[in-house]
């Protein structure tokens, strides 16, 4: 939260000036007063309120769960993303004439792309400042709405959503911020889980249904594959336990034709779990194809999610 204060009332200084701030430090004169401690504390207070104001939080979070974010680690982003997806959204309410649904478009654009690029990966503090500054002097001109643009088209190119996001999911770890989103855009978009008719991706992951390999590890396992290649999340699903019971062990060429196992398949259901149209032609011969595809696919599933904001 002490981002969030200092960037709200203090937004031409930097983060680690905030102890000389609140300590009386006039940084024109470059001297410490009281009158200054004096003026820093009630700023400081004033941004507390607004900050910490309930139906602020309220109505961010309501944006959170109606960008995919559920409070599961499984469909989450890190902090850093949505920190500061907080600080532009209480910018945006005190110091634009945005409405209501701009502002959330634009946080949430926001959001999604910082996630996806990993914009404040290494050193958020250091990004957070750069942005502030950027949303300031945008906004002091009228630009803010061409800023945002701008920002997003230089970032999210063709060649990023067809090369870069692909290869950004080769990966096992289901902590890939990348994966995550796949699963909110899932969410975002009330997708039905992977084989079934009435139950859907959002349901399955809160109740802690089953993260399946759409090639079963064990068929993989016994076929010479080793974890770190079975274990991609271009291979993981989300499924009821009852259909992952069902498929066993088996190819995808031979489970995929099992009646009982595919009674709710279609070509709808495939697309929203980013599932290849020739799986029931496949088995590990084919694996690394498979792999290849499906990332391709779970980008572009993204790439709606984003468009959609």
């Amino acid at each position: 939260m002490r981002k969030i204060y200092l960037h709200k009332r203090f937004d031409s200084f930097r983060l680690s000036q905030l102890i000389s701030l609140i300590s009386g430090r006039d940084f024109e004169t470059k001297t410490y007063t009281e009158e200054a401690m004096a003026k820093s504390y009630q700023k400081l207070n004033e941004t507390i309120q607004y900050v910490l104001n309930e139906s602020n939080f309220k109505r961010y979070i309501l944006l959170l769960k109606s960008l995919g974010i559920v409070d599961k680690s499984y469909a989450k982003l890190p902090d850093s993303y949505t920190n500061f997806g907080y600080i532009l959204y209480l910018y945006l309410k005190k110091y634009t004439n945005f409405n209501n649904d701009e502002i959330e478009k634009y946080t949430k654009q926001w959001i999604l792309m910082s996630a996806l690029t990993k914009r404040y990966g290494s050193s958020p503090e250091t990004g957070f400042d750069k942005d502030l500054r950027l949303l300031a002097e945008n906004n002091s001109n009228n630009q803010l709405v061409e800023f945002f643009n701008d920002v997003i088209t230089d970032n999210l190119t063709d060649e990023f959503w067809n090369l870069t996001l692909p290869n950004n999911l080769v990966a096992q770890t289901t902590q890939l911020t990348n994966w995550r989103i796949f699963q909110m855009s899932q969410i975002h978009a009330k997708s039905h889980a992977w084989l079934e008719k009435d139950k859907f991706t959002a349901d399955i992951i809160n109740e802690q249904g089953n993260i399946h390999h759409i090639f079963p590890k064990a068929y993989l396992r016994k076929n010479g594959f080793k974890q770190n290649e079975y274990n991609q999340v271009a291979n993981y699903v989300w499924i009821t336990q009852p259909r992952n019971l069902e498929i066993g062990d088996r190819a995808p060429k031979d489970y995929m034709k099992d009646p009982e196992t595919t009674k709710y398949h279609s070509g709808e259901n495939d697309q929203a779990n980013a599932i290849p149209k020739d799986l029931n032609e496949l088995d590990y011969h084919q694996y690394d194809h498979f792999l290849n595809e499906r990332r391709k696919l779970m980008a572009q599933n993204i790439r709606r999610f984003f468009n959609s904001l």
